[in-house]
């Protein structure tokens, strides 16, 4: 049966698990930023970019994934056609967050390379993290979020509207109005 949460409430909010792990980065991002010389710098500049971006994905992403177990079991009722609106928005703004991954990621190297200078094995293994975390965000994330919204639509009869484009691996975009954009 879908989470009762759910068909109460119009407004979807990320699993735990999901907000829990950008709470540690996030945690681990402050601590780091403490750093003296290069270390805090590249933590810093880190930080600038993954905190608003981690923010962007809690609320446009990660809710999507609220439903996800329901769709494992094959529960799809109409109320998961909230989801819809979250899941078009999301692919609307796919290339602008898969080129904040490619900033990130950038800036995470820097983080790494510094750590290494200094001999600092824990901002090390937490830069070797992060950047884990944002390939994981590519490559699992962010087509399963396109992946269920696509099922969702199908499932209630609807057409799918957001794609990966084979070439690319990447999310088409959708114009405000809905209609597909290539």
């Amino acid at each position: 049966m879908m989470n009762p949460r759910v068909l109460r409430s119009e407004k979807l909010s990320a699993p735990d698990a999901m907000r829990l792990e950008h709470d540690e980065m996030r945690a681990q991002l402050v601590s780091a930023s403490m750093e003296a010389g290069p270390i805090g710098d590249a933590a810093r500049r880190v930080a600038r970019l993954c905190v608003p971006h981690f923010e962007q994905e809690e609320k446009l992403v990660f809710p999507i994934f609220e439903l996800l177990h329901s769709l494992a079991l094959g529960d799809v009722q109409r109320e998961a056609a909230a989801v819809l609106p979250l899941v078009s928005r999301f692919c609307a703004r796919h290339d602008r967050l898969h080129r904040h991954h490619k900033s990130i990621v950038s800036a995470i190297g820097a983080l790494l390379a510094a750590a290494h200078k200094e001999h600092n094995r824990e901002i090390a293994t937490f830069a070797q993290r992060l950047w884990l975390h944002e390939r994981t965000e590519d490559a699992v994330i962010y087509p399963m979020a396109t992946l269920a919204g696509n099922y969702v639509r199908e499932a209630l009869g609807l057409r799918p509207r957001c794609q990966e484009d084979r070439k690319t691996r990447r999310s088409c975009n959708i114009a405000a109005s809905g209609q597909m954009v290539n």
